[in-house]
């Protein structure tokens, strides 16, 4: 009877580790909400020179949930979370934005070197 209540992240008999599906469909969920960011961007938001700080706001976090649940620093250079860095470094390009971020300083907006321009 306890094998049948056993957590479903415990380790099995011969040691092997199990998948943690709770962790997997986080990182799955902010992905998609991620995904479902930029496609929002591509239809609605314009290039990221006409973006609005608030709009620059809800990419870095959604890239930031996105890096936190994934736990990769450096993901696939095809990846959703690569495609948003780049376009939210597009953004950070512009000078007249620079002026507007220099305001609020952002610790994460060194370019990794994964980020090509």
């Amino acid at each position: 009877m306890a094998e049948l209540l056993s957590s479903p992240m415990a380790p099995d008999n011969v040691g092997t580790p199990r998948v943690d599906l709770r962790a997997s469909f986080q990182i799955f969920h902010e992905m998609v909400l991620l995904k479902k960011l930029l496609n929002k961007k591509k239809s609605t938001w314009g290039p990221p020179s006409q973006w609005s700080m608030a709009q620059y706001q809800e990419l870095v976090q959604g890239i930031c949930l996105a890096q936190e649940k994934s736990g990769s620093s450096e993901p696939n250079p095809d990846s959703i979370l690569a495609e948003a860095f780049k376009l939210r470094y597009q953004f950070e390009e512009i000078p007249e934005n620079q002026r507007k971020l220099s305001r609020d300083v952002d610790h994460g907006s060194v370019r990794p070197s994964w980020v090509s321009s």
